[in-house]
C-alpha cells in the first residue's frame, strides 16, 4: 500500500507540467502551439525565453528527485519497490493526464530520478558524460547525447552499484525516452569533435 501510494503522488508530481505553465503566465506564450508543440523545458527555453527555461528545468528536475529521495533515502525503500515510485513521475511528465497525454521529453525529470538515488554520484557522472557529448565528441541529434549518457551510466551503475533492480528501472526509463524522442530517432547520427567545423560533421546511417 505505501509503495501504491508514493507512487501516485509521484506520478501526480511529474504530470504537473510547470515548462507549459510558467510560459502561460509569465511569457503569455503556448507551448502546444510553437515550436515543435513540446510542452517541455527545451521549447520553454527556446520561445518563452530563459528565465522560463530555467525555471521549468528546475521545477522538472526536482519533481523527479523529491519523491524519488523520500523514498529511497528517508523510507529507506532500496529494491525493486523504487521502479514504480521513480518511473512514476517520468511517465506522468512524458504523458500528462493534464494536458491530455501530451508532455516533455522527459530528459530533466530523469536526471531528477537518478539524482534521487545516487545523491551526487550518479547526476555527477550523467552530467559528465552529457558534457562530453555536447561539447567534446559532439552528437547530433541531442537524443544521442542522451542515449550515449545513460548507455555509460548503465554500465556503471552495473559496476559501482552489483544489484538487479537499478537495471530494470533503467532499462524502463529508457524505453520511455525513446518513444520521446521518436522522431529523432529516424534521423541519421551526426558526430564531430569539439576542433572540428560543423560543416565537418560526420553522418553514421
Amino acid at each position: 500500500m505505501q509503495i501504491l501510494t508514493l507512487t501516485a503522488i509521484a506520478f501526480f508530481s511529474g504530470s504537473v507540467m510547470y515548462s507549459y505553465l510558467f510560459s502561460k503566465a509569465i511569457a503569455r506564450v503556448d507551448l502546444l502551439r510553437v515550436g515543435d508543440r513540446n510542452p517541455g523545458t527545451i521549447n520553454a527555453f527556446r520561445n518563452a525565453g530563459f528565465l522560463v527555461g530555467m525555471l521549468s528545468m528546475l521545477m522538472d528536475f526536482l519533481k523527479g528527485f523529491l519523491p524519488v529521495y523520500f523514498a529511497f533515502w528517508t523510507l529507506n525503500i532500496r529494491d525493486a519497490g523504487i521502479i514504480p515510485i521513480a518511473l512514476a513521475p517520468v511517465l506522468g511528465h512524458a504523458f500528462s493526464p493534464f494536458l491530455k497525454g501530451k508532455g516533455g521529453k522527459a530528459v530533466a525529470v530523469t536526471f531528477g530520478i537518478w539524482s534521487g538515488i545516487g545523491l551526487w554520484v550518479l547526476p555527477t557522472f550523467l552530467g559528465s558524460c552529457m558534457i562530453v557529448f555536447a561539447f567534446v565528441l559532439v552528437l547530433e541529434p541531442d537524443v544521442w547525447k542522451t542515449n550515449f549518457s545513460m548507455i555509460l551510466m548503465l554500465l556503471f551503475i552495473l559496476f559501482y552499484y552489483r544489484n538487479g533492480y537499478l537495471p530494470v528501472l533503467w532499462t524502463f526509463n529508457m524505453a520511455i525516452l525513446q518513444i520521446k524522442h521518436i522522431r529523432e530517432l529516424k534521423k541519421p547520427i551526426r558526430y564531430r569533435l569539439l576542433m572540428m567545423k560543423p560543416s565537418e560533421s560526420r553522418e553514421k546511417e
